[in-house]
């Protein structure tokens, strides 16, 4: 009930900015080149991060040059960031962490800015992509896209929404969590409908050593998130850790401080638990304080979730025929 008052509020307002848009009274900014939205309809996170990396390596298998173009939500800097660029030296705080991720995993250009359209001519000025990749960028209507992918995981239907999931029908791509209770064959839009599950690769500490689970999964283990989806995050491990005495959960995007630091550290030793396991997104804001997890012999660990995606080469495909159609023009 509460979920639906919430949304109620805020659909009008979302309508008139899509009404305007669809009617072509309000300006889109365009890229020289091919322009891929990955996004969402729920506040919280659905995977995106997860998705751009896991695109981003399939299309690089196949000799395509991707650029993530991404808001950099709550980092501490107003800066337009590009990179590589002379003088840049990327971390933590001045680019997000869910860029900061993107950026430790692979090797291709990046833009941060907090109104991406703005970073656009730098993009086209500076960098020959074949793709830019935009990360939450389905609401992000000022700036013009070739292909329009949505994300829709099992938390959406019991989660405030950005906007109503009948504006799928504006995706050229939905992909859907297996499992997910939602009637997508409800809504009209001619959209590419694939399926996908998150499966966790691999456990891996500070050292970025992969580990073997089975040899911590007896032992005390302590919990930290600060993600839009803690209790999944909970759910996720309890599959692989039969002894989990506390879960310290933080708001999405947390920045952790020493005080924060002390704490868990404290809460950790107190429990008689040696091991702290979080999320990738924690993972590279707690390295930092890798020494005093070290120094109190507390192993922080964090897990690698990928994707399967059903008939993924289908998605892949039509993704690389509009980037040859390009390149032939």
């Amino acid at each position: 009930m509460i979920l639906k008052l919430i949304n109620s509020a805020f659909f009008p307002f979302v309508s008139i900015k899509n009404f305007l848009y669809d009617k072509g009274l309000l300006r889109q900014v365009k890229s020289k080149f091919l322009v891929v939205s990955v996004g969402n309809i729920s506040f919280g996170g659905t995977g995106k991060t997860t998705f751009i990396i896991h695109l981003s390596k399939k299309l690089l298998e196949r000799n395509i040059r991707p650029l993530v173009l991404s808001k950099g939500y709550r980092r501490k800097s107003d800066e337009t960031i590009i990179f590589p660029h002379e003088g840049v030296e990327p971390n933590v705080e001045s680019i997000g962490d869910e860029m900061f991720l993107i950026y430790s995993k692979l090797d291709i250009p990046f833009a941060v800015s907090n109104r991406k359209y703005e970073a656009i001519e730098k993009i086209d000025n500076n960098f020959n992509p074949d793709v830019i990749l935009i990360d939450d960028g389905f609401q992000h209507r000022k700036l013009y896209r070739d292909i329009d992918i949505v994300l829709i995981d099992n938390a959406t239907p019991n989660t405030i929404l950005r906007e109503p999931i009948k504006n799928i029908d504006r995706a050229d791509v939905v992909l859907i969590e297996e499992n997910t209770n939602i009637d997508l064959g409800r809504y009209k839009g001619n959209f590419e409908l694939f399926t996908f599950r998150r499966f966790i690769k691999k456990f891996y500490g500070i050292s970025k050593k992969i580990l073997n689970i089975e040899n911590l999964s007896e032992g005390k283990v302590v919990l930290v998130s600060g993600i839009g989806n803690n209790k999944g995050f909970l759910n996720s491990m309890k599959k692989y850790f039969k002894n989990i005495v506390s879960h310290l959960e933080f708001k999405d995007h947390h920045y952790y401080t020493s005080n924060d630091i002390n704490k868990i550290v404290l809460k950790t030793k107190k429990l008689n638990a040696d091991v702290i396991v979080t999320t990738e997104k924690d993972f590279v804001k707690l390295i930092r304080f890798k020494e005093i997890f070290e120094c109190n012999n507390i192993n922080l660990i964090t897990s690698e979730v990928d994707l399967e995606i059903d008939q993924e080469d289908r998605l892949i495909e039509m993704i690389c025929t509009e980037i040859f159609q390009r390149r032939t023009k």
